[in-house]
């Protein structure tokens, strides 16, 4: 019995003791697994602020040849719809589409016959009214005797004096409607107001027409220019005199010319402004409506500051550079200008010498971050091609 009960205690304290140390084995692992986690935030937090290699460049006086291209279509100086400015029949047409008329031409005739009539008529009546005039005239001379004899009353002669400026009067309306009845006669001819191609005919002979009736559409025959739409955010804006090079559609090579006009309002729909472009010398490609792209070089200011374009970044509608004060990034808000392919333009926020960060690394610059400098190269002198984007420099 006491043999037994000694032997159930044993057994119990062995369990105890194999609790108790499970129990201790679980708490060290425990502590052990807390302490690595936090190793491992601490490393990740020294590796979240770790400084940034930034290489530098400075800034400096120099040009930059920036690119604008832009698109449009040819155009002709003069484009006019031609049509009758009476009522009447059309009796000829002279000219179908693809033909060349002279400034002068008579390019439709209306039919003359009822204005012919309407002259004849006007005439009649003219020389009605002067007859009548006439008349009047001596009518008065003898009522004048008469007054002069004490005949005739002072009435009679006050009658006779209206009776001739009325004459007189209707003598001037008929020869106005003379001069009207001719000048209609002439206008059932219409001319040719310059040098053009027929392109476009509308209407044909036997047809009734009127004044706003458009019969032929006639377009200059030289002086051909390209409008072309330049984006308002172009790399610098658009000047006149600014060289361009032409390429319209169908030519065999490009054309090199100048902006002649730039217009000053910005459609707001579109968000560009129109620019013309003359087509030099006889290009038979360059017809009307053909398609033309231009490549611009806009004349931009010598000496101007500038840097590297990939020292600028452009953030949530801003643009910013990055310098180095004491170990950490100083980001500033800069105002651009004339933009190149590897130059830009600075107008304010940052002077000729200062040292700003360049290269990829200021997509992940913050103000304030850590950073590790290298010292920028020296300046280059002379002046790059311009197939780069060229910039003439000088040391600041």
């Amino acid at each position: 019995m006491d043999t037994t009960n000694g032997k159930a205690g044993g057994a119990t304290l062995a369990a105890c003791a194999l609790f108790l140390l499970c129990l201790a084995s679980f708490g060290c692992n425990g502590v052990g697994a807390k302490r690595a986690a936090g190793q491992t935030e601490t490393s990740g937090t020294v590796a979240a602020f770790r400084s940034e290699t930034a290489p530098t460049t400075r800034v400096r006086y120099g040009q930059v040849d920036a690119l604008v291209t832009a698109s449009g279509s040819v155009v002709a100086p003069r484009l006019t719809e031609l049509g009758p400015e009476l009522s009447g029949r059309l009796s000829a047409v002279y000219f179908n589409v693809g033909d060349q008329v002279a400034e002068g031409d008579v390019v439709l005739q209306l039919d003359p016959v009822p204005f012919r009539i309407d002259l004849q008529r006007a005439r009649a009546g003219l020389a009605l009214a002067q007859a009548e005039a006439a008349q009047a005239l001596q009518e008065l001379e003898r009522v004048e005797r008469l007054a002069e004899q004490e005949v005739a009353p002072p009435q009679e002669l006050d009658r006779q004096r209206t009776q001739l400026a009325v004459a007189k009067a209707r003598v001037e309306q008929e020869l106005a409607a003379v001069r009207s009845a001719a000048e209609d006669l002439t206008r059932t001819a219409v001319i040719s107001p310059y040098d053009a191609h027929v392109v476009e005919r509308q209407l044909h002979e036997g047809a009734i027409v009127g004044p706003g009736s458009v019969v032929v559409t006639i377009q200059e025959l030289s002086g051909f220019a390209a409008e072309l739409d330049v984006p308002a955010a172009a790399a610098a804006p658009v000047q006149v005199g600014d060289p361009a090079v032409l390429i319209v559609e169908g030519a065999a090579d490009p054309l090199p010319s100048t902006i002649a006009a730039v217009n000053a309002r910005i459609d707001q729909e579109t968000r560009t402004y129109r620019v013309r472009v003359p087509v030099p010398g006889e290009t038979p490609e360059a017809k009307a409506g053909a398609f033309v792209r231009a490549e611009i070089r806009p004349r931009t200011r010598d000496g101007a500051v500038i840097v590297e374009r990939s020292a600028v970044l452009n953030r949530d509608g801003r643009t910013y550079v990055f310098s180095a004060v004491d170990g950490r990034a100083e980001q500033i808000e800069v105002s651009v200008g004339a933009t190149g392919q590897r130059w830009v333009e600075i107008r304010s926020g940052a002077e000729a010498g200062d040292a700003l960060i360049i290269g990829p690394v200021i997509d992940r610059l913050a103000h304030g971050a850590p950073i590790e400098v290298t010292e920028p190269p020296p300046l280059e002198a002379g002046r790059e091609t311009a197939t780069s984007a060229a910039v003439s420099e000088t040391s600041p």
